[in-house]
């Protein structure tokens, strides 16, 4: 039996895994969506967000705040509703990016929430920690920051001139400037994370593909258990077939010849010399279909021949359909060996 997993997952486990929670989802490119949301929305409503910081630092200048308890309460007030308007503003497409990029990845589809004594298991989860996927995590996290912070710190030398010249101005005006340079960065590094986040969800992809690769076996079992049998269903369908195309009998009685395997297979050709097309597979058959077929033969006086490369090779054709220019040779060997029998000759291949 072969052990090995060398079989692409079918669609069933792969919806199995759905169910199971086993799903491909990348932590980083849902991550990297976020926050390219957050600076978008920080981005565009960027004259708002300014707005909210000066009166932020008017109030903290404003030494009645700290002297009234009115002035104080009522300026408390106004933050706590600022401060829940920020987090509307900010929290809800947030949210939504964070649920949308993980239903598309995974796919809407929901299951029970089941305890999993496995993945809580402190020896597994120590030979996880030392494994060789761990090890290539760590490589790539690694390479990231390396990247990341190159990165950023060439982003900030191209605004190092800008920041400079912002030196003993007015808080006020510092802010704005500021954040226009924050918001360069931010978009910088922004593409960073989803290019990354892009690269991270192909692996995880890949891995999940990998570890629900399948044995040859597990493929023959879930297809015997979804659709039954192959081999019996492709029997139903070629019988199905021979019915709807004429009886088995009438088509062996117009066979010019059967070649057969010698018990495993039978195949009957049928040729027109008045045509000019290729001899066509009139019927075929394995074992008890064979047997079949060789009756029917012997029957209607048709001569059978002995061929068990031929037969093994004009099995797998569909019924009615012209044998290929490779067979051409060897099939017009045995039909020039038929046509030249006598009667006598004839009975001595049935």
């Amino acid at each position: 039996m072969d052990a090995r997993r060398t079989e692409q997952p079918t669609p069933k486990r792969k919806l199995d895994a759905r169910k199971q929670g086993n799903r491909p989802v990348s932590v980083e490119l849902t991550g990297a969506l976020m926050t390219a949301m957050t600076v978008t929305v920080v981005w565009a409503g960027a004259e708002w967000f300014v707005g909210i910081w000066r009166c932020l630092l008017e109030v903290l200048w404003y030494p009645a705040v700290f002297t009234s308890g009115a002035v104080g309460i009522e300026w408390l007030s106004m933050g706590r509703s600022v401060l829940l308007r920020v987090m509307i503003c900010l929290g809800v497409p947030v949210f939504l990016v964070g649920i949308l990029s993980g239903g598309m990845q995974a796919g809407c589809m929901f299951s029970s929430i089941r305890c999993d004594v496995r993945r809580v298991d402190p020896a597994a989860g120590f030979r996880r920690l030392f494994s060789m996927r761990k090890g290539v995590d760590l490589v790539r996290i690694t390479l990231k920051a390396g990247i990341v912070t190159v990165w950023i710190g060439r982003g900030l030398f191209q605004d190092s001139g800008c920041v400079l010249s912002l030196t003993g101005q007015d808080a006020l005006r510092v802010v704005p400037a500021l954040s226009v340079c924050a918001t360069g960065c931010a978009f910088r590094c922004v593409g960073l994370f989803v290019v990354f986040g892009l690269i991270d969800a192909c692996i995880q992809r890949r891995r999940w593909i990998k570890d629900l690769m399948m044995t040859r076996d597990e493929v023959r079992r879930e297809l015997k258990d979804s659709d039954g049998d192959p081999d019996l269903k492709a029997r139903r369908q070629e019988l199905h077939r021979i019915d709807v195309n004429g009886s088995l009998p009438e088509r062996v009685s117009r066979s010019a010849l059967v070649i057969v395997n010698p018990t495993h297979y039978a195949v009957a050709l049928q040729y027109d010399r008045d045509k000019t097309g290729a001899p066509r597979i009139a019927a075929k058959g394995a074992f008890s279909g064979a047997k079949k077929i060789r009756t029917l033969a012997r029957a209607h006086r048709v001569p059978i021949l002995r061929h068990p490369p031929l037969a093994r090779q004009l099995i797998h054709l569909s019924v009615d359909q012209e044998i290929p220019e490779t067979l051409f040779k060897a099939v017009a060997e045995l039909l020039v060996f038929v046509l030249r029998l006598t009667e006598n000759e004839r009975k001595m291949y049935r």
